[in-house]
C-alpha cells in the first residue's frame, strides 16, 4: 500500500490552465488565451491514452474558446481512481511449466513459479532479457507484457503466443517487473464559476475560482481526503495577428488550502504557441514556480507544462498535457498526463477530463489513473 497523499498535493498545485479542479496539470497549451486558432481533425484509430475507440469525424477548437469556457464554466465531476505499484526483479532465476497447449488459438498456457512475487489476479508481469527458447517458444514471445492468472503466492499462469514442443520443467532466467493494483476508489471534483472578488491586480478586478476535490480510497492512504484549490485571474485584453481579439483570462496565482502557492513565471497568454494546431503537434508551454508561502519565500521546486494534440475522439480533438514537477533540487518528482476531449453526450459541451495518469519517480515508481465519467454543468 501507498500513499497518495503527494499524488493529490502535486497535482492541485498543477491544474490551473483549465481550472480542472483535480487529479491534474495545468490544462493545456492549446488553451491559448491570446489567439483563436484552431484545430480540425478527419483522424481515425485509437485515441492514445483516452481508452476511446475514435471514427471519422471533424472538430475545429477555437484554443481561445477553450480557455474561457473552462475557466468560466461551473461543473461537477467524477472519476474512478486506480493505484499502481511497480516491482522490478533484474535478475531473477525462474521455473516454467506447460499447463495446457492450444493449437486453434496458437497459444501455451505457462506456469511460473517466482516465489513471494506479490501480484494478484489480473496484474501484469513484463518479461525481458530472455535469450534463449523456453519449451520451444521463441523468446520474442516470452519477452513481453503479460496478464497473470494467480495460482497461489509463488506460482502464477501467463498465456503466451506459439505452441510449446517440449512439457518439461524448464528454469530460466530474465528480467521481471511486475504492475500491481495496489489501491483504487473515487474521486468527485465540484468547480465554481468565475467570480469577482471585489479586491483589484494592476488596475484590474481580480477574479477567482474555486474547485473542491473529495477522494475516497480503499487500501490507500489516506482513506478520506478533500482539497480546496482557489486560482485567481484578470481579464486581459490581447490580440493575434493570426486570431482575434479579445478578453482573455490571465492566471495570477494558485492557492490550495493547506498546501503549495504557485506562480507563472511568465504571462502565459504571450508563451502559448501561436497558428493552427493540428493532430501531432506538441511543444512546451511555460513554467510555474511553487512556493510554501504566499510571500514567495520558502520555493519548493518548479513544474513544466508541455502539450501535444492527439487524435480526434468520435466528436472532439483529443488534447494531451504534460507536466513535469521537480523539486527545489531539480529532481523529477511526478509527470502526469491529462487527457481532455468530449463525448458524444457532450456536443456544445466545454472540454473535459477523460482521463489522467501520474507516474512518480520513486522506488516503486508508483502510477495513479483516474478515469473520469464526464461533465455536468452546475450553473454560472
Amino acid at each position: 500500500m501507498f500513499r497518495l497523499v503527494l499524488f493529490f498535493f502535486f497535482i492541485f498545485s498543477l491544474c490551473v490552465l483549465c481550472s480542472c479542479g483535480g487529479g491534474t496539470s495545468a490544462g493545456a497549451a492549446a488553451a491559448n488565451a491570446s489567439n483563436s486558432s484552431s484545430v480540425a481533425t478527419t483522424n481515425t484509430g485509437t485515441a492514445s491514452g483516452s481508452g476511446a475507440t475514435t471514427v471519422i469525424s471533424i472538430d475545429t477548437l477555437t484554443v481561445a474558446q477553450f480557455w474561457n469556457e473552462n475557466v468560466s464554466t461551473a461543473y461537477a465531476s467524477s472519476g474512478q481512481i486506480s493505484g499502481y505499484v511497480y516491482k522490478d526483479f533484474p535478475y531473477s532465476k525462474l521455473d516454467s511449466a506447460v499447463l495446457s497447449i492450444d493449437k486453434i488459438s496458437g497459444k501455451t498456457t505457462l506456469k511460473i513459479r517466482h516465489e513471494n512475487h506479490g501480484a494478484a489476479n489480473g496484474d501484469l508481469v513484463t518479461i525481458s532479457g530472455l535469450q534463449l527458447p523456453l519449451h520451444g517458444i521463441d523468446s520474442k514471445n516470452l519477452n513481453a507484457t503479460h496478464a497473470i492468472t494467480l495460482l497461489n503466492m509463488n506460482d502464477y499462469s501467463i498465456s503466451v503466443a506459439g505452441l510449446a514442443t517440449s512439457t518439461a520443467i524448464e528454469s530460466f532466467n530474465a528480467k521481471l517487473n511486475y504492475k500491481i493494483l495496489d489501491c483504487y476508489g473515487k474521486q468527485v471534483i465540484e468547480k465554481s464559476a468565475v467570480e469577482n472578488t471585489g479586491l483589484f491586480y494592476e488596475g484590474l478586478p481580480l477574479l477567482r475560482t474555486k474547485t473542491v476535490v473529495n477522494t475516497t480510497l480503499s487500501n490507500c492512504s489516506p482513506p478520506n481526503s478533500q482539497f480546496t484549490t482557489y486560482r485567481h485571474y484578470v481579464q486581459k485584453f490581447s490580440c493575434s495577428m493570426t486570431g482575434a481579439c479579445g478578453s482573455n483570462y490571465e492566471l495570477i496565482r494558485q492557492e490550495i488550502v493547506g498546501g503549495l502557492y504557485a506562480y507563472p513565471q511568465d504571462w502565459f497568454f504571450s508563451l502559448f504557441p501561436s497558428g493552427t494546431l493540428k493532430s501531432g503537434d506538441k511543444g512546451e508551454v511555460g513554467v510555474l514556480l511553487n512556493y510554501a508561502d504566499s510571500a514567495r519565500t520558502d520555493k519548493q521546486g518548479k513544474t513544466v507544462l508541455s502539450y501535444e494534440v492527439l487524435s480526434d475522439t468520435c466528436c472532439s480533438v483529443l488534447l494531451a498535457i504534460i507536466s513535469k514537477t521537480y523539486d527545489s533540487n531539480g529532481t523529477l518528482i511526478v509527470e502526469v498526463k491529462d487527457y481532455y476531449g468530449k463525448s458524444a453526450s457532450s456536443i456544445g459541451l466545454p472540454y473535459s477530463l477523460v482521463k489522467t495518469v501520474a507516474t512518480y519517480n520513486n522506488l516503486q515508481k508508483n502510477e495513479v489513473n483516474v478515469v473520469y465519467s464526464g461533465l455536468k454543468l452546475t450553473g454560472n
